[in-house]
């Protein structure tokens, strides 16, 4: 083992779990959070306020245009142009969250959603950063820094913690999206802080010339990560409204659990993945070993994970009630028996990104969400919320079969000695710190 190669592994592993500890984190406090607003909020107030934020946090996956997946295939490859791609990319994308919120401001023509008018005034600049909030964290991840992202992470979730309690008896309406926002926004410049005035310098001492595609490149990259994206992230929402209008309000609260569940797994192994883009990017010649390693993360993991869905869902499900546990527990396992297909498709994705071929990536998550949405349609009539899990593992299962074939393929292949490495970027000292 070459020491380029051990130490390409060695940020692997230590980024990917960096990336798992933030999303434990934001996971687990998100529903203490939750727990907290039931308690020192009016019910009304809760559902009023899930609303708002789960509202801005869309529109904020929608604004920031997937951009993160970008940071991790290219920054790596910046050179001189690190800066420059970091703070256009970071305008950019909270330029236009805050033109999404206005327009959702302007056109939202219901009087049950804000509080006030001060707080629809605020909406916009809450999604904004929001979107800046996501984004800074494949930034940290592309400069080799995501030893941050958890800190960062956890620092937000005490901080919204701390505010949703102290503004109970003070701002009883409103107050639960401003302890939801403002922490963001502290997180966001204290962030912006540290990659300007720290990370940012420290990646551009001695830093070579960028070895980044023509400008036509990066925009198709961008373009189909954007496609990708919007996949990613309308699919949750259209499950829920296919089940609401065939099943009924309380079938769909019966799915909505196991699939929270089961996205949380699968966030584990996408951790991985977007690991390995970031690492191969800076190395290409490790590719093939570092796609061996993170396949084996990713089952360890991902296996694991289902493996503990699938013995313990009656007991996780009962948490939330015994309704819960006998209606969804079926649909859970059947989830669960789909993510080593699952596994199979990001990491092969992955793949496709340093090979800067994300257009394929928009096919196999085309292909995989128009399947959902069929199947789940045909299946649900007489299955019910099952029939969406089943949907759900024919779709990942075909998926994750067909790109078998190509994902074992790569792991064969032997780059020539002596081809030339089109992405290497040298090694900066102490980009790992």
């Amino acid at each position: 083992m070459s020491g380029a190669g051990a130490a390409g592994r060695r940020h692997l592993e230590r980024n990917a779990l960096y990336l798992m500890a933030g999303t434990v984190l934001t996971a687990g406090v998100g529903m203490v959070f939750w727990v907290a607003a039931a308690r020192y909020y009016p019910t009304a107030e809760v559902g009023r306020a899930s609303a708002v934020i789960s509202t801005a946090t869309f529109l904020g996956n929608l604004s920031h245009l997937n951009l993160g997946n970008v940071y991790a295939r290219f920054l790596p490859a910046a050179g001189r142009r690190t800066r420059h791609l970091v703070t256009r990319g970071l305008l950019m994308t909270g330029g236009i969250g805050l033109l999404v919120g206005a327009g959702f401001v302007l056109l939202w023509q219901g009087d049950v959603l804000f509080a006030s008018d001060a707080e629809a005034a605020f909406f916009p600049l809450a999604v904004a950063v929001l979107t800046v909030f996501t984004v800074q964290d494949f930034v940290l991840l592309g400069l080799r820094s995501a030893s941050w992202i958890p800190i960062e992470n956890l620092a937000f979730s005490i901080g919204k913690l701390v505010l949703l309690i102290a503004l109970a008896f003070v701002v009883p309406e409103g107050g639960l999206v401003i302890a939801w926002v403002v922490p963001a926004a502290v997180a966001v410049a204290v962030v912006q802080v540290l990659i300007h005035r720290r990370l940012l310098p420290r990646r551009m001492d001695g830093v070579g010339p960028d070895r980044l595609p023509p400008v036509r490149g990066l925009v198709g990259y961008a373009s189909a990560e954007f496609a990708t994206g919007v996949m990613a992230h309308v699919i949750p929402m259209i499950l829920p409204l296919i089940i609401l209008h065939e099943l009924g309000a309380e079938q769909n609260a019966y799915f909505a659990i196991p699939w929270v569940i089961n996205s949380a797994l699968n966030m584990l192994t996408w951790n991985i993945a977007t690991s390995f883009v970031v690492e191969a990017s800076t190395d290409e010649d490790q590719t093939q070993a570092l796609t061996r390693r993170s396949l084996r993360l990713g089952l360890l993991v991902g296996g694991s994970g289902a493996l503990g869905l699938l013995v313990f869902a009656p007991l996780i499900l009962h948490v939330f009630g015994g309704e819960y546990a006998s209606e969804g527990v079926e649909l859970l396992r059947i989830m669960a028996v789909a993510e080593p297909f699952c596994i199979i498709t990001t990491v092969y994705s992955g793949v496709l990104r340093v090979r800067r071929q994300a257009g394929r990536v928009v096919i196999v998550q085309g292909f995989i969400a128009a399947s959902i949405v069929t199947l789940t349609v045909l299946l649900i009539p007489t299955m019910g919320i099952n029939g969406a899990g089943v949907a759900y593992l024919l779709a990942e299962g075909t998926a994750g079969l067909v790109l078998l074939i190509p994902l074992i393929r790569s792991l064969r292949h032997r780059k020539p000695v002596g081809a030339p490495r089109p992405d290497a970027v040298p090694a900066v000292p102490g980009a790992d710190r």
